[in-house]
Parts: C-alpha cells; sequence; structure tokens
C-alpha cells in the first residue's frame, strides 16, 4: 500500500467510524496514529487494528470497563450497568 492510498483509507475508515484521523503523514500499518472520537476523546491506534478490527474508542472502551459509575457519568459514557 502506498502513502496517499493509506492515509486516504485511513482517513476514510475513521470518517466511517465517526472518528476524526488527526494523522497527516502514513507511517505504515505498525504505528500507532492519532485520532479523536465524536465526543472528544483522543486516542491512538495501530492503523491496521482501526482498517481490519472493529475498533473503538479507547476511552470508551476503559469507561465501559469501569466499576466506577460516577467515572463513567463524568464522561457522559452511554452504556448500562
Amino acid at each position: 500500500m502506498n502513502r496517499m492510498d493509506g492515509l486516504a483509507r485511513l482517513h476514510e475508515r475513521a470518517g466511517a467510524l465517526g472518528w476524526r484521523c488527526r494523522a497527516d503523514v502514513w507511517q505504515g500499518n505498525r504505528i500507532s496514529d492519532a485520532f479523536e472520537c465524536a465526543k472528544g476523546h483522543r486516542f491512538e491506534r495501530h492503523a491496521t487494528t482501526v482498517l481490519l478490527d472493529p475498533p473503538e474508542c479507547l476511552q470508551r472502551a476503559v469507561l465501559a470497563r469501569s466499576k466506577k459509575r460516577i467515572k463513567r457519568l463524568n464522561y457522559h459514557f452511554e452504556g448500562g450497568e
């Protein structure tokens, strides 16, 4: 995959997930790139994970596993208990 195709695919996939890819240079599949979800959480994921796996916002994943209900509410987590 060339640099332009990889970066374009990464931005397209991020948009389909409701995210914004903050990377402006393709660094390859095994390098972490910066993303921002619709709620404004910033996180990094490997391009391969975003392009091939069913990813989720890392902050949301951490909050989903949190046993502290108030922590989830403070971050506007929309999951149930």
